[in-house]
């Protein structure tokens, strides 16, 4: 799909820096205006979970743990799996700014590591009673 996603936003101020080291993540989450992640398939997500630490909205294929870290989309934006129309539609006609302060207010409402220890903690109270 890669190559259908570049065609797609070409002319679009797309910068493709490829595999980068990790102790760089965090400073080109905070760079970045969106990150997009095309997955078939995921558990979790981790980029995408880090990229809402730092308020970085996302343009993520509909799957569903991406449903998940995107609150159904409300804190970022989905196209359907494989659509790299979707995909571009949803880069050029999505203002977003103004989703970096929700981003992260979902962040820490749902997704930071203290919030998803009470909800595995929860879990295993469940399980015990």
């Amino acid at each position: 799909m890669l190559e259908a996603v570049r065609s797609a936003a070409a002319g679009l101020p797309v910068h493709w820096l490829g595999p980068q080291p990790h102790a760089r993540v965090e400073l080109l989450l905070r760079a970045a205006d969106v990150l997009v992640q095309a997955s078939t398939r995921e558990v979790c997500g981790r980029a995408v979970v880090e990229a809402c630490a730092t308020g970085t909205p996302c343009v993520l294929s509909d799957i569903p743990s991406f449903r998940r870290l995107t609150d159904d989309g409300r804190v970022g934006r989905l196209f359907p799996v494989g659509d790299a129309s979707g995909l571009a539609t949803a880069l050029t006609t999505t203002d977003f700014a103004p989703l970096r302060g929700p981003v992260r207010a979902h962040f820490d409402a749902e997704l930071s590591y203290e919030r998803l220890a009470d909800t595995v903690i929860a879990l295993y109270r469940g399980l015990a009673d």
